[in-house]
């Protein structure tokens, strides 16, 4: 076996334009409209590997800083013997990368994957002790911290992958790899008694070592590239006998006591900015051009008519033009207002790529002076709300997988593993938008009194509800029915007639 035959994966890639893609027009009767052999898409692209995201991502390493993109400025120097002017050197100009694709990655991240997922017990009133204790190791285990960093690292590198493991102290936990943090993940199969079996696929490095991952349907297996000498003294490991044709040794097998790999693998086939990331591109060069004509027109140019006696050097930041005019006069020239046009063609742009990339940045003074009315903030925020409607069933399958294994988890904690992998529930994701909590309480708490709502959704759609919360408003009416009835018996008259004793009631 070869160990990179599991470390395949494919790239990433955007449509771009070439010339030969143009489609030429015809003219042509409906009559004449010919059926044609169905066609995979052929488009020209461009081929994206991570660590081009990770450009993407980091300020300092977008286009805007290579000199290919924006030159650099040539400095003269006067010499006096010809009055020529000749080459000095060059200077920087000025650049600036801006965060805008990190910032797009956190908005995306915080809207999907913010608020807690609500689940809903489908497995009938016998399994609602079964769905509560899931939901309880779910919270415990922080799940949503746990879906958070998946989504960070899908938002920002295209892929992610979370594994569930049971730690020593029996205790479910979660790991979170992404290329951001040194893991390339990737998931591929593999024949197993001729049934094709999942393989979650981890490579990465142990003291400069590549090391690869394997989680497979009953162990995880750990192959390091690496003399055993190596292995042992620089590592710290203990190699064992089998090696691969491509000289990995493999480390370690750990069972994982699942019926299947514990590894769940995300992919996203663009980043969130990657449709508009040309836009991008020319905001970085505005803005450097803004700064850039801030900086030559910052001080003054100086015109004087009748010559100059003691012009400064070309060094000084302020530069004087001179003439030869015998009426001499002397005045500051005004440069032209590019600025404004620099700043309103930002401003242009920075509203394309919003509304292409479905981006929503609230700022305090979108809320200065405005109804903070739920209906009003879910109006702020539509754009996101519809681009995380749009995102959700694309991770549909990997949710149910990373559902059944947890389930499948918290059935060996619990000793009840059939119990819990048969447990049926829905789930529904909610995007984290501003929210005026009194406000929804309000409509809560009158659906139910008006007999809309039951109890019991009522809890469940409530912010502030715990995931035990109908538990504990059962044995709280049990404590009450209890109270009222030892008070009703307390205070029950004796009405009870008791013999007399007066014998003249004989008569």
């Amino acid at each position: 076996m070869k160990i990179s035959d599991y470390t395949k994966k494919p790239l990433w890639s955007r449509n771009i334009y070439t010339k030969n893609s143009e489609i030429k027009p015809t003219t042509v009767t409906d009559a004449f409209i010919t059926n044609d052999q169905m066609r995979l898409n052929n488009s020209n692209k461009i081929v994206l590997n991570q660590t081009a995201f990770m450009q993407e991502l980091s300020p300092m390493s977008h286009e805007i800083f290579s000199t290919r993109i924006r030159s650099l400025r040539p400095k003269y120097k006067l010499k006096e013997s010809t009055g020529e002017y000749i080459l000095k050197g060059y200077e920087d100009v000025e650049r600036i990368g801006l965060p805008i694709q990190s910032s797009i990655r956190d908005n995306k991240t915080g809207y999907c994957f913010g608020n807690p997922l609500w689940f809903g017990n489908e497995s009938g009133d016998e399994k609602s002790e079964k769905m509560a204790t899931f939901k309880t190791w779910w919270n415990s285990a922080n799940m949503t911290s746990c879906l958070s960093q998946m989504g960070h690292h899908l938002f920002g590198t295209g892929d992610a992958a979370i594994a569930i493991y049971i730690d020593e102290d029996k205790n479910i936990n979660y790991k979170v790899f992404g290329f951001e943090n040194g893991d390339n993940v990737t998931e591929t199969y593999e024949l197993v008694d001729g049934v094709r079996k999942r393989v979650g696929v981890r490579m990465f490095q142990i003291n400069g070592h590549n090391a690869v991952e394997l989680y497979k349907h009953k162990a995880v297996e750990l192959w390091i590239s690496a003399s055993e000498d190596d292995i042992r003294n620089k590592i710290g490991m203990k190699p064992t006998s089998t090696t691969s044709e491509d000289d990995y040794t493999l480390v370690s097998s750990t069972p994982h006591n699942f019926s299947t790999a514990p590894f769940v693998y995300f992919r996203e086939k663009d980043v969130p900015w990657g449709i508009a990331q040309d836009i991008c591109d020319k905001l970085d060069l505005l803005v450097s051009d803004l700064l850039e004509s801030g900086r030559f027109f910052f001080n003054p140019y100086i015109f004087l008519k009748g010559g100059a006696i003691a012009l400064p050097s070309t060094d000084f930041q302020g530069r004087v033009f001179a003439s030869d005019n015998e009426q001499g006069d002397a005045k500051i020239l005004e440069p032209p207002n590019a600025s404004a046009m620099l700043e309103t063609a930002f401003g242009k742009l920075m509203r394309m790529l919003l509304d292409s990339t479905k981006t929503v940045f609230i700022h305090h003074e979108d809320l200065k002076g405005q109804n903070d009315s739920g209906a009003y903030l879910r109006m702020l925020c539509f754009p996101e709300i519809q681009w995380a409607t749009n995102f959700y069933p694309r991770i549909d399958q990997q949710m149910k997988r990373l559902f059944s294994l947890f389930a499948t988890a918290v059935g060996i904690v619990e000793n009840a593993v059939t119990d819990y992998v048969d447990l049926r529930f829905s789930y529904q994701f909610t995007p984290c938008i501003p929210q005026n909590l009194y406000e929804e309480s309000q409509i809560i708490t009158d659906s139910y009194r008006a007999g809309v709502l039951s109890r019991e959704t009522s809890v469940e759609e409530h912010s502030l509800a715990n995931p035990q919360e109908k538990q504990r408003l059962e044995a709280d009416d049990a404590r009450k029915a209890a109270y009222e009835k030892e008070k009703t018996k307390i205070q029950e008259p004796d009405n009870e007639v008791k013999p007399s004793n007066n014998n003249n009631l004989k008569k």
